[in-house]
């Protein structure tokens, strides 16, 4: 979510000041909109020294004290339940020593069936957020908001209030992520979604049939993009980068969702290709590619996609089908965490 709203921040952010610098003339106005950038820069940099080191990383560099202590301090509000991080240390631990016997690597991605079905899942999600038509409604707003009637001025007001909406639709939608969990809340960002794709083509259609004279029509597409947005900034935003880290096992973590940002900015790249040929070609029609895609993703998401929500990273190992090092229940002690071992069925009813 944080990382969800950070892009949307960015976005508002920098739309609110284009907006402000179209008053600006002159070579200035581009150069201070590049100049701000440094800003941002420099408030990601400085705080970098005082984040924690992941614990599992620790971990797998042998600074046990290190990772106990974020572990600790990551838990620290779990009052009624003041073992739970030395149990999670010990699973994480357990679990890291039998990815070391098994000498899993890079090419694992691709031999091991379900490390393979991981990252199908990842890169299906990360091409299914941006085959919503997020990309061709958010960089070529304004182009679409001047085929609907509005001028330059209103365009860029338009484009401010969209990256400002974007960012009320973060802070109230994605919270139900961990509330209903990864699955339900997908379903309900596809309840936005959807329907917000069929108002923008039955509308954009029918505008088109007035030879684009309808502006009541023209304003309920703008309505269709709004709506939307809730779906995609609020939810799909803040569950792919949750659910694909999550999934992937630690020892090709980073690997894994390398390949569904790789498969995700292919596809920017083709729709901020194809999208103003497309408008200008077959208007509206275009977004059914979308929309078809929208519905073929519902089917995948229901069946492929298994819930994770409350699962620690190691218990999601095991609904993986993969082989548990030790459960979180079992894990009362380090040797315990290091020597027992537990099959994936033991852990599926203890998960259960």
């Amino acid at each position: 979510m944080i990382y969800a709203l950070n892009i949307s921040l960015g976005y508002m952010i920098t739309e609110w000041i284009g907006l402000g610098l179209f008053f600006v003339k002159g070579n200035a106005s581009w150069r201070i909109l590049f100049g701000l950038q440094l800003v941002p820069t420099a408030i990601m940099l400085i705080p970098s020294f005082w984040m924690p080191f992941s614990p599992r990383w620790l971990i797998m560099k042998d600074r046990q004290d290190e990772a106990r202590i974020v572990l600790e301090k990551l838990h620290s509000h779990m009052k009624d339940d003041e073992t739970f991080h030395q149990r999670e240390f010990n699973q994480i631990q357990a679990q890291i020593h039998l990815d070391n016997e098994e000498g899993r690597g890079f090419k694992d991605l691709f031999l091991t069936p379900s490390y393979r079905k991981r990252v199908f899942l990842v890169v299906f999600a990360c091409v299914s957020g941006q085959m919503t038509g997020i990309i061709p409604l958010q960089n070529y707003q304004v182009f679409i908001y001047q085929i609907c009637g509005f001028g330059g001025l209103m365009s860029l007001i338009l484009t401010a209030v969209w990256g400002t909406t974007t960012c009320l639709a973060v802070l109230f939608m994605s919270p139900w992520i961990d509330r209903i969990g990864r699955r339900k809340s997908v379903f309900l960002a596809y309840g936005f979604i959807i329907p917000g794709s069929l108002i923008i083509i039955v509308t954009w259609a029918r505008f088109d049939a007035s030879d684009r004279t309808n502006l009541g029509v023209a304003k309920a597409i703008i309505f269709g993009m709004f709506f939307m947005l809730w779906g995609y900034a609020g939810i799909l935003n803040t569950f792919v980068p949750c659910y694909s880290s999550e999934i992937m096992p630690t020892c090709v973590r980073a690997a894994g969702v390398a390949c569904g940002y790789a498969a995700f900015n292919i596809i920017v790249i083709l729709l901020v290709q194809v999208t103003p040929l497309a408008l200008e070609n077959v208007s509206w029609r275009y977004f059914l590619a979308f929309l078809i895609w929208d519905f073929i993703a519902v089917v995948v998401y229901y069946f492929f996609y298994p819930e994770t929500k409350n699962a620690t990273l190691e218990e999601i190992e095991a609904i993986f089908g993969d082989r548990v090092a030790v459960s979180l229940d079992d894990a009362c002690s380090s040797h315990s965490a290091v020597h027992e071992k537990v099959n994936v069925e033991q852990v599926e009813k203890t998960l259960a």
